[in-house]
C-alpha cells in the first residue's frame, strides 16, 4: 500500500477493509460531476481506444461521457471495482482531491450506519438529522464514535 494511500486512510479513520464493497451508482453521479476531464481519466479507467470513441460518438454531455466511462470500469470489473480500486486509480492520476472525495463519501456512509446501527434510542437526539449537520460536526461525531469504539 502506498504511503499515500495509507495517509489518507489515516486521514478519514478508515482501513483498506471498510473500502472492499463495489463502488455505488450515487457515487459514479458525483464523480461523473467532479472528474475533470473523461479524455484523460478513460485510459486509467481501463478504457481501450475503441471504448473511448464509442463513449464519444454515443455521449456529447462530458458528464454523460464520464458517467459511461465509469459504468464500463465496474461492468468489466465486478466485485473489484470496489471504493479502494477507485481511490487507488485517482492516487495513480494524481488527483488527491478526487480520493479524498470517495473517502469521504464512504466515511460519512459508515458513520450514517453506525449512528443507525449503534446509537441506543436515548442516544439518536443527541446527533439529531445526519443530513441537517456540517461536515465539522459529521467529523466530530464520527470520531466520538470511533473513541466510544461504536464503529466497527
Amino acid at each position: 500500500m502506498s504511503d499515500q494511500l495509507t495517509s489518507l486512510l489515516t486521514q478519514f479513520h478508515l482501513t483498506k477493509e471498510n473500502l472492499t464493497k463495489p463502488c455505488s451508482d450515487n457515487l459514479f453521479l458525483t464523480l461523473s460531476q467532479e472528474i475533470p476531464s473523461f479524455e484523460v481519466a478513460a485510459p486509467y479507467f481501463g478504457c481501450t481506444q475503441s471504448v473511448i470513441e464509442e463513449i464519444r460518438q454515443d455521449h456529447d454531455k462530458e458528464r454523460s461521457k464520464k458517467l459511461h466511462m465509469l459504468w464500463n470500469w465496474k461492468s468489466r470489473n465486478g466485485s473489484d471495482a470496489t471504493y479502494l480500486a477507485i481511490v487507488t486509480i485517482f492516487l495513480q492520476m494524481e488527483n488527491r482531491l478526487l480520493a479524498e472525495l470517495v473517502l469521504k463519501t464512504q466515511s460519512c456512509e459508515i458513520t450514517s450506519i453506525a449512528i443507525d446501527s449503534h446509537v441506543n434510542p436515548g442516544r439518536v437526539s443527541r446527533y439529531g438529522n445526519w443530513e441537517a449537520l456540517n461536515d465539522v460536526e459529521k467529523e466530530q461525531i464520527k470520531n466520538t464514535l470511533i473513541s466510544e469504539n461504536e464503529i466497527i
